[in-house]
């Protein structure tokens, strides 16, 4: 359906076609879209999930699907395959996506902005929020994570990984949103 709308006449009309118009000139559509990056499948216990060489996007998506045998999951940031264990998350040694009480799971979207801009200083800083489902052997906890930062320069990759290395199966998808 076509949608067209005139201010100065106080006309609106509808046709078959797919377009918006308002005062003559067309509507764009919504904006970028999620590219699949890549996946990655566990089918056996793993210490980690890790995506390397990551570029070309300012926004990135990891949909997270995964079990554990009683472990908990943290995220990592680093350069080249090399990833940063300091105090460079807020004052943290990563970013934690389920507590110690909910050891057996995480579903969920973790939101990442700006991860090659950061840097050094606190203006630019790689900024991650989540959504995750935390579940624990009878209950399940939503979670979210709204100011976690990464302040280190230049990073290039993720690391997902268990405390206890005990990833026992799961799928982690990632995502580029192009402009």
């Amino acid at each position: 359906m076509s949608l067209t709308i005139n201010h100065q006449t106080n006309d609106i009309s509808a046709t078959g076609s797919g377009s918006v118009t308002i005062d003559g000139s067309a509507i764009g559509g919504g904006g970028g879209a999620w590219n699949l990056i890549s996946t990655t499948t566990v089918s056996s216990a793993v210490t980690s999930v890790d995506f390397t060489s990551i570029s070309g996007y300012k926004t990135y998506a990891l949909d997270i699907r995964l079990s554990f045998n009683y472990g908990s999951l943290n995220m990592r940031f680093g350069t080249n395959g090399s990833y940063d264990s300091g105090s460079n998350y807020e004052g943290a040694t990563g970013v934690s996506l389920n507590s110690s009480g909910y050891k057996y799971g995480v579903i969920g979207i973790v939101y990442i902005r700006d991860l090659e801009r950061a840097t050094t200083t606190n203006f630019r800083r790689a900024s991650i929020m989540a959504d995750v489902l935390r579940l624990g052997s009878s209950s399940v906890s939503a979670a979210t994570v709204n100011s976690a930062y990464y302040g280190n320069a230049g990073a290039n990759c993720i690391t997902l990984i268990s405390e206890t290395n005990k990833i026992v199966e799961g799928t982690v998808s990632l995502y580029g949103l192009s402009s």
